[in-house]
């Protein structure tokens, strides 16, 4: 790849994230927000993303199982080894940053994938996983029901209003409840 081809490519991904994964073939449904540069990977026609999911800064996607490479070279009935995989991604699901996703994964609706995980199996619909490898933590009530206990009462709208002061005073509740 030349100089200006991957300034030019980096440079789109930067200025409409969503308009070059179109471009380049991913497959995503209405309102898929990119909260910074996600790799794609070589194969970004078999990745599909459902609507309304975040996928969080540094996020990468891989088709392909570039061991086979090792293999090809060992036995000449190999040479023609190869081994790519859908990765799906459900509905109002969120991914962390840093985390990757490998081939023939299968993320459910309503998912949250925690920040540095290695997903490397199916999520079932409407849980929490993460770590490396990924595991369950909890379900995605369950996750929901402790921030609301920790919470407490909270009017949302009022973080619109004073936002630096409104998220001090949540961290510091959480903080406190840890």
């Amino acid at each position: 790849m030349s100089l200006l081809s991957l300034i030019t490519t980096n440079l789109s991904m930067m200025i409409n994230g969503i308009k070059y994964a179109k471009r380049i073939g991913v497959n995503l449904e209405p309102d898929v927000k990119l909260l910074g540069r996600v790799n794609w990977g070589t194969e970004p026609w078999l990745i599909y993303v459902g609507t309304n999911t975040m996928l969080s800064k540094n996020v990468t996607f891989w088709n392909h199982d570039g061991g086979v490479h090792v293999v090809r070279r060992l036995n000449s009935k190999y040479r023609n080894a190869i081994k790519f995989g859908f990765i799906r991604i459900g509905k109002n699901c969120f991914i962390g940053a840093n985390s990757t996703i490998l081939l023939n994964v299968s993320i459910g609706d309503n998912c949250i994938i925690g920040a540095n995980s290695l997903v490397t199996k199916d999520i079932p619909t409407g849980e929490v996983w993460g770590g490396i490898p990924a595991k369950r933590i909890c379900s995605i009530n369950e996750y929901g029901d402790k921030i609301i206990n920790m919470l407490g009462e909270y009017d949302y709208n009022l973080n619109d209003d004073n936002k630096k002061e409104e998220s001090i005073k949540i961290a510091e509740l959480f903080e406190k409840n840890k």
